[in-house]
């Protein structure tokens, strides 16, 4: 039997301010026995600044995977 998946996508614009704090809120929430989570950070075009803070919450968990859009 599959593992259920609870799949959250996260699109940002320039939120260095508040990215890390969200995707923790995610990671810290609670689901249900048995199920894995699977989150999705999608970059609409943020400066450089909020791209790397992107990159770096990535780069430490599986969890996580990064979009990134040029526009």
């Amino acid at each position: 039997m599959p593992v259920p998946v609870l799949h959250v996508v996260i699109p940002f614009l320039n939120e260095a301010p508040t990215l890390e704090a969200a995707v923790n809120r995610v990671l810290e929430s609670p689901i249900p026995k048995g199920w894995k989570r699977s989150i999705v950070l999608v970059n609409d075009g943020s400066n450089a600044y909020t791209s790397e803070i992107a990159q770096n919450i990535t780069a430490d968990n599986d969890q996580i995977t990064l979009v990134q859009h040029d526009v």
